[in-house]
């Protein structure tokens, strides 16, 4: 079940299974059920069903790939991964993203992405070293109504943080802001044995002081964040033209970074299957 296919099936089947680990209300989150299926990925039969390659710079990264190990269900999950030759500044295989580019399903209301991934990267094994390979994984929405504004959600595991283990960052208009007690909640490279994790972010599209929208919640694993508090994401206009126009842009994206802290660390990549955007969540605030 792939693509706007789901949608009439209203989030039933895989897409549902793919859900289960949703903490809502009866738990304590913030959402009562999930909405609408927009799309479900689940790279099934090697296929990527829709999710491109993402050159920020005009400049190639490494590219998008698909594999058979690991997996989360299924046949193939997508893969990420940044170049293996040692970090150095403005390289264009730092980094690696990929977005699935839609137009916006509702002009409100709640909005989730989520998805399990797991990621597996150079990394000490001496006790007490935070030095590992990647600097973040990240999961974002680039939104872009239908006049010139635009807004950017992004929420990303980070080793950035200043914690002893990675934790997790929202992106805003203030800066970018670490989400406290989410340390130590995301499974760690293992020896790169691929333990998977699920996370969901949901936004809320006219949230926000001026109603532009605003950041709901994180679910990491079986934790919730309230996200409600933190100034609304990042701005940045886009106006285009009249026909090579951004407007109406609502694009789910992927990235892996790698780190800069240990340049020689050059073996990072992140998997990523059972993708799932919702709109029309139901609050339960």
């Amino acid at each position: 079940m792939t693509g706007f296919e789901s949608l009439l099936g209203g989030g039933g089947g895989a897409a549902a299974q793919a859900m289960n680990l949703d903490v809502l209300a009866p738990e304590g989150g913030l959402l009562r059920k999930r909405g609408k299926v927009m799309f479900h990925s689940t790279f099934e039969g090697g296929d990527f069903q829709g999710w491109r390659d993402h050159y920020g710079t005009g400049s190639p990264s490494p590219a998008v790939g698909l594999t058979k190990y690991p997996v989360m269900s299924g046949s193939h999950a997508m893969m990420l991964s940044t170049g293996s030759v040692p970090y150095f500044a403005d390289n264009v295989s730092n980094s690696s993203g990929t977005y699935k580019n839609l137009s916006f399903p509702r002009e409100k209301g709640l909005v989730s992405f989520s998805g399990f991934f797991a990621q597996a990267s150079d990394a000490s094994n001496t006790a007490g070293s935070q030095d590992v390979g990647f600097d973040n994984v990240g999961l974002f929405f680039d939104t872009q109504s239908w006049a010139d504004v635009r807004r950017f959600y992004r929420a990303s595991l980070t080793t950035r943080a200043g914690s002893a283990t990675p934790a997790w960052m929202i992106t805003t208009r203030e800066g970018q802001i670490v989400v406290p007690n989410t340390g130590n909640i995301t499974g760690g490279i293992n020896e790169r044995k691929w333990n998977f994790n699920y996370w969901r972010l949901t936004i809320d599209l006219a949230g926000g002081p001026d109603g532009l929208g605003g950041y709901v919640e994180l679910q990491v694993n079986s934790r919730t964040f309230d996200l409600r508090a933190y100034a609304p994401p990042i701005d940045a206009p886009q106006a285009g033209s009249a026909m090579d126009s951004f407007a109406g842009g609502f694009n789910p994206g992927l990235a892996i970074a790698r780190s800069y802290r240990v340049p020689e660390y050059t073996e990072n990549a992140v998997v990523f299957d059972d993708l799932v955007v919702t709109f029309n969540d139901v609050r339960n605030y």
